[in-house]
């Protein structure tokens, strides 16, 4: 074991997570929103513990993809004989209706290789239209920098 990362040497870790690490839309399923935002702590304190390292850590935060998650995923809460939970699964149904401006895995893909291989210390990478507007109404680019810029000063990173 041991040894820094050298010049020569560049080690990116690509972590893919989703816009569900940033904030909840009142969709029924509290269990994945808890596991995608500890997603994010980990994400965030590994891109600064190894960047003493030279280690680059890189979140990937894909909006909507193209497959066929909202069917499958809410198979568990879409169970008419839980009535106390059945009328906020309707709501989420019916304001959901049925998901826009999807993005393909293929987008994702290059937004992970344009990641690792970008020579920059951005953390976060927001991939499509639907998660910029999105997370774009809970933070901006530009204050997610300025944090990352002040914890990586703070701490001489």
């Amino acid at each position: 074991m041991g040894g820094r990362v050298t010049p020569d040497v560049c080690v990116q870790v690509a972590i893919l997570a989703a816009m569900a690490e940033q904030m909840t839309n009142g969709q029924p399923g509290t269990p994945y929103h808890g596991s995608k935002w500890a997603v994010e702590g980990f994400s965030e304190a590994l891109h600064f513990e190894l960047a003493a390292f030279g280690i680059g850590v890189k979140i990937i935060e894909p909006g909507g993809v193209s497959t066929d998650f909202a069917g499958r995923s809410f198979v568990f809460t879409h169970d008419p004989e839980l009535t106390d939970y059945q009328p906020l699964v309707d709501a989420y149904l019916a304001a959901a209706g049925t998901p826009t401006g999807q993005i393909e895995a293929d987008d994702v893909a290059e937004a992970i290789w344009s990641a690792v291989n970008d020579e920059t210390t951005q953390l976060r990478y927001q991939v499509g239209a639907g998660a910029q507007q999105v997370l774009g109404q809970r933070y901006s680019a530009e204050q997610d920098e300025s944090f990352v810029a002040g914890m990586r000063a703070g701490f001489g990173l």
